[in-house]
């Protein structure tokens, strides 16, 4: 159960279509609303996770990001909110910048655990919390597992899926090898771009046609370079948020 004094907030992805609009405001405007973010890696036993914040004040909100993807993709909102307080958006391991996770085959809650961790490297222990998708999950399995630390908490789009959509999903969430070739850098390319257009990204159907349309090609150009850092490893966490039973952890 959710105790009293705290909220949970459940939005959908209109806020991811606001990450997108924002982008596009960001780039074509040349507001330089980017420059204000920093970034900085915390140590924890794994190795580093790489992190973006902005802004000053405390109680910090943290933001967890979507899959495939990290931290960048919520810069616009980093970016904003950093003017009102202070915000902290770590890459979850295995993805962006982060080191790998350790185990061959990680759970939703270890990832959660490891960004407690790289909370507790940073000085950070009551917070705020934003999570998108996958980022939703972690967070989510925070606010559960230590309701001491986490105060309040938007979850983006959390999704319950059938066992025959989440099997469809799995089959198409793979690592992607790095060949002599330079093919990888085409499929990350086009794994980037066609989220935007699809979901999931490789079924090129009617029936999966998003409506966001694509931002200004910086802006996937960005992910992609974030995407290469962590090709072989960005569907540890992918996957891990798809077979776990949120359903069933929801107070």
């Amino acid at each position: 159960m959710v105790p009293q004094g705290r909220s949970i907030v459940v939005v959908h992805d209109d806020l991811e279509r606001y990450h997108d609009e924002q982008l596009k405001i960001t780039m074509a405007d040349g507001t330089g609303a980017m420059t204000d973010i920093r970034r900085g890696f915390a140590d924890i036993s794994e190795g580093q996770v790489r992190y973006r914040t902005a802004g000053e004040g405390d109680p910090p909100l943290v933001m967890f990001h979507m899959s495939p993807s990290s931290s960048q993709h919520l810069e616009p909102l980093i970016a904003r909110l950093g003017n009102s307080r202070s915000v902290v958006a770590p890459d979850t391991l295995g993805n962006g910048h982060s080191c790998r996770p350790q185990p061959a085959d990680p759970t939703l809650e270890y990832f959660a655990e490891a960004h407690l961790r790289a909370l507790d490297a940073l000085g950070i222990d009551r917070f705020d919390a934003y999570g998108a998708h996958t980022g939703a999950k972690i967070g989510l399995e925070l606010a559960i597992t230590h309701p001491d630390r986490v105060r309040k908490m938007i979850l983006d789009a959390v999704s319950v899926r059938s066992s025959a959509a989440a099997d469809e999903l799995l089959a198409g969430i793979q690592p992607v090898e790095v060949d002599d070739d330079s093919t990888h850098l085409m499929k990350a390319w086009h794994m980037v771009r066609d989220s935007y257009l699809f979901f999931p990204w490789w079924k090129h159907t009617a029936e999966a046609k998003r409506d966001l349309g694509l931002p200004e090609t910086q802006a996937p150009h960005q992910e992609v370079l974030e995407m290469l850092a962590s090709i072989r490893t960005y569907h540890l966490s992918y996957r891990a948020a798809i077979i776990h039973p949120n359903q069933e952890r929801l107070p």
